[in-house]
């Protein structure tokens, strides 16, 4: 079962890497925010200015029908986040991790236009030019080709600062709060979720909607799950579970046992015992003593 946390983890990964590559790297450029967007951000530019200022921690990211909520620390192996700080005097910095880049914004209408700080990347090319070549600081968010964008817009949603993004066909947002805490995101949570004492709440087929790892959690249609995951087709991974009467079940496309008691659920997979919640119409599966983290599934019928 190790190979779904490699596939998960990669799936991840993919789609944080994509949000802050084309926040400033490749050919892509930031997308205005749409239509829905201008009827809940600020009125006026004075308004907007305001509210965008302060520091700010990403909370979410959407994309391709997918949202990824939590905390993002987990992917920088350390407790640092991935902020954007913006001063009142029009300077801003994005960081993620040790890793810097520094900003100029101003406010146009609705929304929080920024730009590469252009005299800030040469002070610090100069101060770079002294040290070794090893050990040039580099830009998670912008880098030094010719395409590469060098501006991106956000706008303030409610108490979210969203920076709309396309690039190469695809479009995501990147959704920062005060607190780094998206309050319109779905939590997976297996502390939450309900113990299962009747057979009946769980025979029949479910497919894979969501999962959370180490407080990270992503989800979305099984449908788009499936496609992000390049599980379609015939050499597909099985992201499913089928729960037959009689305590039979297919978990994933391996076979395993199941049991319903006044304890709740569990899978038995090659000598594992996994609990099975309800987690309101969801059935979320416990795989934490497998992967010796905190990893749960979730399926949706």
């Amino acid at each position: 079962m190790k190979k779904y946390l490699a596939l998960i983890c990669a799936a991840m990964l993919c789609v944080c890497c994509l949000a802050l590559a084309a926040c400033g790297g490749g050919s892509g450029s930031a997308a205005p925010a749409s239509g829905s967007a201008s009827a809940s951000a600020s009125s006026s530019s004075a308004t907007a200015a305001d509210k965008a200022v302060g520091s700010w921690q990403l909370a979410a990211i959407e994309s391709q029908g997918i949202t990824i909520a939590g905390d993002f620390s987990m992917f920088l192996g350390s407790n640092d986040k991935i902020t954007l700080n913006i001063e009142k005097d029009g300077k801003a910095t994005m960081s993620m991790g040790s890793q810097t880049a520094n900003l100029t914004w101003e406010a146009s209408g609705n929304d929080i236009k920024f730009k590469k700080d252009e005299s800030a990347s040469a002070s610090s090319a100069s101060a770079s030019a002294s040290a070794s070549s090893s050990s040039t600081s580099s830009s998670p968010f912008f880098d030094n080709s010719s395409s590469s964008s060098s501006e991106f817009t956000a706008t303030i949603k409610d108490n979210a600062l969203v920076i709309d993004i396309s690039q190469d066909g695809t479009s995501m947002s990147m959704i920062f709060t005060a607190d780094g805490t998206y309050e319109d995101a779905k939590v997976i949570d297996v502390n939450k979720a309900d113990k299962v004492t009747s057979e009946s709440d769980l025979v029949g087929d479910w497919k894979l909607s969501g999962m959370n790892m180490m407080g990270i959690s992503m989800y979305g249609s099984p449908s788009d799950l499936s496609a992000m995951m390049g599980s379609t087709g015939a050499s597909s991974t099985d992201l499913t579970v089928k729960f037959e009467a009689g305590g039979k079940a297919t978990l994933m496309g391996e076979s395993c046992t199941y049991t319903v008691d006044s304890n709740g659920a569990t899978i038995t997979l090659s000598g594992q015992t996994l609990p099975v919640k309800k987690l309101g119409d969801d059935v979320v599966i416990d795989f934490s003593g497998i992967y010796g983290m905190d990893f749960a599934f979730a399926f949706s019928k």
